[in-house]
């Protein structure tokens, strides 16, 4: 098992992507914490996961509120002793342009995707300051990478942001023994995703969508998963700052 014993973060963990993860990382031995604003399914997922007898607990945090992202990371601590991987992956979609989004939106989307990204790591770092390192990894996105062809504004500036926060704290925390990394998905298989797509001719729409990318095919959440476990485990010991997409190939285009 490449996480036995580690501790585990994981900020956005109760439904589609931040689900996969961490079920993916209890799979390799990790003691998980699930830190969501949605308990219903924060529980369901840890309690799944202890069935299998790995240790799991679930916090439920707001995470534009600046106590709650404290707390939580109090809770790993005090629940576990530490906290070896932290890994921000909760996140919000806006598709306003900038004609269309207002103050509000583009505040709500900043507060979670990253003002909750910088606090969350910056209330972590001290504990893996004290234990001698750690791996923080952050979900991006492509749209982070390349313009929106829909002219998002919030959220490809928040997933920018992101990228531009892995560059600094892995500069930052390196002597420190802490790696820094993000991953960049693209056309992943949720929930959400079919929900929207089937808004219209749902076959059409998927044609389209992967048609835009090279590998012609949908990313699926175990994808992302096992990239971020790669980026969190010894393998990668000597990679830090870097942004990995898992795309099907669309950042290339």
């Amino acid at each position: 098992m490449q996480l036995k014993d580690k501790v585990t973060l994981i900020v956005g963990g109760a439904t589609g992507i931040g689900e996969g993860i961490v079920k993916r990382f209890a799979s390799e031995g990790s003691k998980v914490v699930v830190a969501d604003v949605n308990t219903d399914q924060g529980n369901k997922v840890v309690a799944e996961i202890c069935a299998n007898d790995v240790e799991a607990s679930f916090f439920k945090a707001d995470v534009s509120a600046m106590p709650d992202l404290e707390n939580m990371v109090q809770h790993a601590v005090d629940t576990y002793g530490g906290i070896d991987i932290f890994w921000h992956n909760a996140g919000i979609s806006n598709i306003k342009n900038i004609e269309e989004i207002t103050e509000q939106d583009f505040d709500r989307v900043m507060a979670i995707n990253l003002k909750a990204a910088v606090f969350g790591a910056k209330f972590v770092v001290p504990h893996m300051k004290k234990s001698g390192g750690g791996s923080m990894i952050f979900t991006a996105s492509v749209s982070g990478m390349r313009p929106s062809p829909l002219g998002s504004i919030a959220y490809s500036v928040s997933k920018a942001g992101i990228i531009m926060l892995v560059r600094n704290l892995a500069t930052y925390l390196g002597k420190y023994n802490i790696r820094v990394n993000a991953i960049a998905p693209w056309g992943v298989w949720t929930e959400m995703t079919e929900a929207s797509l089937r808004k219209g001719d749902f076959e059409e729409n998927k044609k389209n969508f992967v048609g835009k990318m090279p590998l012609g095919q949908f990313v699926s959440v175990d994808e992302i998963a096992n990239a971020g476990l790669f980026l969190a485990s010894a393998q990668a010991g000597n990679i830090t700052g870097v942004c990995l997409p898992v795309d099907g190939g669309l950042a290339t285009i």
